[in-house]
């Protein structure tokens, strides 16, 4: 089945990514939307030959040729309690989702799939919401929507989004539903590269790993100061990388994940303020780098980047990253989309066409 497929705001290219795990579909991408360097440089690596058409609000929908999908997870920034909650009022971000909707108005792809932080249902008592919703069904679409949160589809790691599965024209009765919650089998231990492979793959292994003054400072100093998280996970499964805590919580099996991140302040001011958990379940992946891992086995140290795209879903021989700095993995990887919910997400979207 031939696909033709439009990627706005396109990071890793995520959405192609997983509609290439799906062998029925012949998936032709004809462009790509970001100004991000490091997304382009990942693009130029992964999906060389695919067009950079740039700059969203400067691309020209008469002159695009035709297409089935069109993709995007419009910034979040404007919605998400890691950004300042601005919505559509930020000039810069939140107006951006509107130009999916000009796109799509004049091109009516049969399909879109949107995603955005979960903190978009609840920003401005849930107008933006509505908003979204009302635009999208204004040029013609039928809207799916709901929270997927990502250790319920495969990868262990909370992070939950808002997924949009639109059908223009509208879906029939039953036509579509989001997939069902499965089983978590992947562990935190599943995900960490060995010490040896750290050396072996990465020339300046020990910039990963925290020093006794940099946890002194970073861990107990700010422990004083009631700023730091604990995040607790059992020897099943990953905790994300907005997480922090104590050695006094280390014994075998169990991985610390520490992170200093301004969503772990005050709950009045956006935070989450001090939370803890035994459950096993990551917290969400994000950009930054306050985040590092101990054990009673591990010296504390930082994810590697082949870490933090297993978190996100991938796998290791889905992606290149060869010249890719830290900084730009982070930014990459926080920013993207889950690989195995955006899979199963097509599959439900794409079955009766294949039927």
């Amino acid at each position: 089945m031939k696909i033709k497929h439009l990627c706005l705001f396109s990071g890793t290219g995520g959405p192609r990514i997983a509609l290439n795990r799906i062998d029925y579909l012949d998936v032709e991408t004809i462009g790509y939307s970001d100004i991000d360097k490091a997304a382009i440089d990942f693009h130029k690596l992964n999906h060389p030959g695919t067009k950079l058409l740039g700059d969203v609000t400067k691309i020209d929908e008469t002159t695009l040729p035709d297409f089935d999908l069109l993709t995007g997870g419009f910034p979040c920034q404007s919605f998400s309690i890691a950004g300042k909650r601005e919505g559509f009022a930020a000039q810069d971000k939140g107006n951006l989702f509107f130009d999916i909707i000009r796109i799509a108005k004049h091109k009516k792809p049969k399909y879109m799939l949107l995603e955005n932080v979960r903190g978009l249902t609840n920003h401005d008592n849930g107008e933006t919401l509505n908003v979204v919703i009302r635009e999208l069904k204004r040029i013609g679409y039928g809207v799916a929507y709901k929270i997927l949160n990502s250790k319920d589809y495969g990868t262990p790691q909370n992070r939950e989004r808002m997924w949009f599965a639109c059908k223009f024209g509208g879906w029939d009765f039953l036509e579509f539903n989001f997939p069902y919650k499965e089983k978590l089998n992947i562990t935190m231990q599943d995900i960490l590269e060995p010490k040896k492979d750290i050396k072996k793959n990465y020339n300046n292994f020990e910039y990963f790993y925290i020093t006794d003054e940099q946890y002194k400072k970073t861990v107990l100093e700010s422990k004083i100061r009631g700023r730091n998280l604990l995040r607790q996970i059992n020897n099943k499964i990953a905790y994300c990388l907005t997480t922090g805590g104590d050695k006094r919580h280390l014994h075998d099996g169990n991985i610390i994940i520490h992170n200093l991140a301004p969503r772990s302040g005050d709950p009045k001011q956006g935070g989450t303020g001090h939370l803890s958990r035994d459950d096993g379940i990551s917290y969400c992946l994000d950009t930054s780098k306050t985040e590092f891992i101990e054990s009673a086995n591990i010296k504390p140290r930082i994810l590697t980047p082949k870490e933090r795209f297993r978190l996100m879903g991938f796998k290791d021989f889905e992606y290149n990253i060869d010249g890719l700095s830290y900084t730009a993995c982070n930014n990459l990887t926080g920013n993207g989309w889950d690989i195995d919910v955006a899979e199963k997400i097509f599959r439900q979207i794409f079955k009766n066409d294949f039927l």
